[in-house]
């Protein structure tokens, strides 16, 4: 009867990719709850069960965006003709996100029969070349970051740089790039609190889930050295803030022993690494990629009123990412301080605390700190 439990048992059966689980999956595709869907929607996808395809399809009209989404890409995964074509319908779905990931989906599967639904949906698309070539699509929370003005975009193995981007067409312009360097953007961001879902106790610290806003404005752009990350320069930029709502879990340490050994000099770099270890292990639980997923930590949130650490769903309305962080939080932390511990440098690699994504441009980071409110969570 507990939903976490139900919760739990979806991510249990996709993991052990038993086929013959995907009959009980597909009843849980019409639970009240959105995340039992949710759950059931992405755990078909994972046994990509060709008999599934009929139920994977009715979960892409489903009431939620987040279900939407998922069901774009479990059908994606399962593949086939009638996959295809069930797709080419939600490339006019209301949300932008849904219409984003079903071009994704429809270009990895590659079916020919998509290319002129795909033409006829081009006003979303946001990345072209010279000779008009469009190459895909970036969410309009994402553009700003990924195709600014002067960045190096990475497409199917081939970098191009950005000679323009244009907002309100929904549209950058890109061409062929043969450079040394690659782009980090400098942003700035900030979340509010909406909603308080869920709260518990938690390795001494007390942990929440629920629904934030997200905004977010970059300012400037590093060029760096391939190979030896040498910073070249830094570039400011003139852009629009964003803001979306999404999903997220956060975490209080103010009342715990988690920074009782935390030097003061050290607090902001302490919460920074532990915020990306466990951004960088979050994958292994939740079956996403490290770039769905941002993070926010401060030590004085205005709302909690103390060091607070974020972890969002980086997908406007959110799939589902962090409510697993949330629900399995003491394997995160137990993740996040193996990746540290384990790993050699001295002072922080992008093996265990830099981020290709960090906001921040990775400063500051104390990795040593953070192994040390890790350590101090997991004995709590």
């Amino acid at each position: 009867a507990d939903e976490g439990v139900r919760l739990e048992a979806a991510a249990a059966v996709s993991r052990a990719r038993r086929v013959d689980a995907a009959p009980a999956l597909s009843r849980w595709l019409d639970a009240p709850s959105s995340r039992l869907r949710l759950a059931a929607t992405r755990g078909l996808g994972v046994l990509r069960s060709a008999t599934s395809l009929g139920a994977l399809t009715r979960m892409l009209a489903d009431a939620d965006v987040g279900v939407r989404t998922e069901a774009v890409r479990a059908v994606a995964s399962v593949g086939g003709p009638e996959g295809t074509v069930a797709l080419l319908d939600r490339l006019s779905d209301a949300d932008a996100g849904v219409r984003v990931e079903t071009a994704r989906a429809l270009g990895a599967l590659g079916d020919r029969r998509a290319v002129f639904t795909l033409l006829g949906a081009l006003q979303d698309a946001s990345v072209d070349v010279r000779e008009g070539e469009v190459l895909g699509t970036v969410e309009l929370a994402r553009a700003c970051s990924t195709v600014h003005e002067g960045a190096v975009y990475l497409h199917m193995g081939r970098q191009y740089e950005v000679r323009e981007l244009d907002l309100d067409a929904g549209r950058a312009l890109v061409e062929p790039f043969t450079g040394d360097w690659y782009t980090q953007p400098k942003r700035e961001i900030d979340t509010e609190i909406e909603r308080l879902l869920d709260r518990r106790e938690c390795c001494g610290v007390t942990l929440s889930f629920g629904r934030v806003t997200v905004s977010e404005q970059v300012l400037a752009f590093q060029r760096k050295r391939i190979g030896t990350r040498e910073v070249l320069d830094l570039q400011a930029l003139d852009l629009p803030r964003t803001e979306y709502s999404t999903q997220a879990l956060w975490y209080e340490l103010a009342d715990g022993p988690a920074l009782d050994d935390v030097p003061l000099a050290a607090l902001l770099g302490a919460l920074h690494a532990t915020e990306h270890a466990q951004i960088a292990v979050l994958p292994l639980l939740a079956m996403c990629d490290r770039w769905d997923i941002g993070g926010l930590s401060t030590n004085g949130h205005p709302q909690t009123g103390g060091p607070t650490i974020f972890i969002y769903d980086g997908h406007p309305g959110g799939v589902g990412i962090t409510r697993q962080g949330y629900l399995r939080f003491e394997d995160l932390v137990r993740d996040a301080h193996a990746l540290i511990a384990e790993c050699p440098c001295e002072s922080g690699c992008p093996s265990c605390v830099q981020s290709p994504k960090c906001g921040n441009l990775n400063e500051p980071l104390h990795k040593a700190a953070a192994l040390e409110v890790l350590t101090q969570m997991l004995g709590a």
